[in-house]
């Protein structure tokens, strides 16, 4: 608690932990002391419901819902942190400011201007709310298709890492993040064609960060793999006919003709059922 010309201010803090699990405001038991200040504030560092991205486990098992916010009755004001971009909510009778980073940190929020919060607060309530944008890192962002890099018959190690820094070289500068990101498939040997390794040094070199993102690359299965390298298709169950045939024309015994025949007939069946499920 602190008195600032001679209005009560109630402070509290909340923040998650790594691992943490559950709801951080159902566990705030009732407090004399914060419901005598005039002017009650929340600093809270926790994911909350509807800003968050989802994409770690904190997002997911820590995450503070709207309704939990509505139903306290302890706070009139949340100053958040945890999340990247300004907001300004109101949830029931709280205001949920969220000030934001100063600098990009990630490209989560790549249209978000960062910057700080300017802030009045009377025992009647926010008498202004500013979000005051400061200069940041530019961010670029470039998409790379497996079918671009390789449908010139690009084939060796170095063609395919100077054409993916060909591309890189007019969006890199000492102020830039960049974020590389690669999709599409790709055969185990295309992929190690791909010296990752050289194109980090060349981020570390000539932008402030470049981040690589290969999440979406597909690596193919072996026969689709010499398929694609081929331009041939092939179909697993043309193959397996193929393959029964020639060992039916091959085998002497009429017997052996009639195993074959029927262990073909089988796994035809059976490759059929997997394909109606």
């Amino acid at each position: 608690m602190v008195k600032i010309r001679d209005v009560l201010v109630g402070i509290c803090g909340l923040g998650v932990l790594a691992g943490q699990e559950g709801n951080l405001l159902t566990r705030i038991q009732g407090q004399s002391e914060i419901e005598r200040a005039a002017v009650p504030i929340l600093l809270l560092h926790a994911p909350i419901e509807g800003l968050t991205t989802g994409r770690s486990l904190l997002d997911r098992r820590a995450q503070v819902s709207r309704s939990s916010i509505e139903d306290q009755s302890l706070f009139r004001y949340i100053l958040a942190g945890y999340h990247h971009s300004y907001q300004h909510l109101h949830i029931g009778q709280c205001e949920v400011i969220v000030a934001g980073a100063t600098q990009h940190i990630d490209f989560s929020d790549p249209d978000q201007e960062p910057g700080f919060v300017f802030l009045g607060l009377a025992a009647d309530g926010i008498r202004w709310c500013k979000h005051i944008v400061v200069d940041s890192l530019k961010l670029q962002r470039l998409l790379l298709q497996t079918s671009e890099l390789w449908s010139a018959g690009t084939s060796t190690t170095a063609s395919t890492t100077d054409s993916i820094l060909e591309q890189l070289q007019p969006l890199c500068s000492e102020e830039t993040m960049v974020q590389l990101r690669l999709e599409g498939q790709l055969t185990r040997g295309q992929y190690h064609q791909l010296d990752l390794n050289q194109i980090r040094r060349y981020g570390e070199e000539h932008c402030f960060a470049l981040a690589i993102d290969d999440s979406g690359l597909e690596i193919l299965p072996e026969l689709k793999a010499i398929s694609a390298e081929t331009g041939e298709r092939f179909s697993p169950r043309e193959e397996l006919m193929a393959l029964t045939d020639e060992r039916i024309a091959a085998a002497h015994d009429e017997q052996e003709k009639k195993a074959l025949r029927a262990t073909k007939e089988d796994l035809l069946a059976a490759m059929d059922e997997v394909k109606r499920r």
